[in-house]
C-alpha cells in the first residue's frame, strides 16, 4: 500500500479528537518531504509545490499548538512509521502524481479537521482546527490546479 494511502486510512481510522488531530498533524508532517521533493525549479508545478508547502507548513503548526493535543501528548513525534521522508507516492511518478496524492489526503483532512473542530469544547481547539483545516484546503486548491 502507498503511504498516501496509509495516511488516509489512519485519518479515517482516528476516533475522538485528540486521534483527529494527532492523525492530521502527521498527515501534514507527512506530505512535506513529499512537497518538498517534487520542487524542481524547472518544472512547470514548482510555484504550486513551494506554496503548497508553506500552507501545509501552516496547517501543522496550527495543530502542533491545540491544546487538546498538547494535554494528551498525542503528536507521535514524526509522520506515521509507515510514511517516511522517503515514502509517499513512487518518486518516479512524477509531480502530477504527487501532487494528486498530497491533494487527496487534503480533502480527508478539510473533512476531518472540520469534524474534530465540531467535537471540540475548547476555543483553542476550534481555531486550531479551522486554522489547519483551511491551510488544507489551500494545498488541495494549489496541488489541482484551482489556484490559491
Amino acid at each position: 500500500m502507498n503511504a498516501d494511502h496509509d495516511v488516509r486510512a489512519r485519518l479515517r481510522a482516528a476516533e475522538g479528537l485528540t486521534a483527529i488531530l494527532a492523525a492530521a498533524h502527521d498527515a501534514f508532517e507527512w506530505m512535506l518531504p513529499v512537497l518538498e521533493g517534487h520542487e524542481d525549479p524547472a518544472g512547470a508545478m514548482f510555484a504550486a509545490f513551494v506554496m503548497a508547502g508553506a500552507a501545509a507548513a501552516d496547517g501543522r503548526d496550527a495543530l502542533a499548538f491545540a491544546p487538546s493535543l498538547l494535554a494528551a501528548s498525542g503528536i507521535s513525534g514524526g509522520p506515521p512509521a509507515a510514511c517516511g521522508p522517503q515514502a509517499g507516492p513512487d518518486r518516479g511518478s512524477g509531480a502530477r502524481a504527487a501532487g494528486a496524492a498530497v491533494a487527496a489526503v487534503c480533502a480527508l483532512l478539510v473533512s476531518r479537521l472540520g469534524e474534530a473542530g465540531s467535537l471540540a469544547a475548547d476555543r483553542g481547539d476550534q481555531v486550531a482546527c479551522a486554522d489547519a483545516g483551511r491551510s488544507a484546503g489551500k494545498v488541495r486548491r494549489l496541488l489541482a490546479g484551482d489556484g490559491p
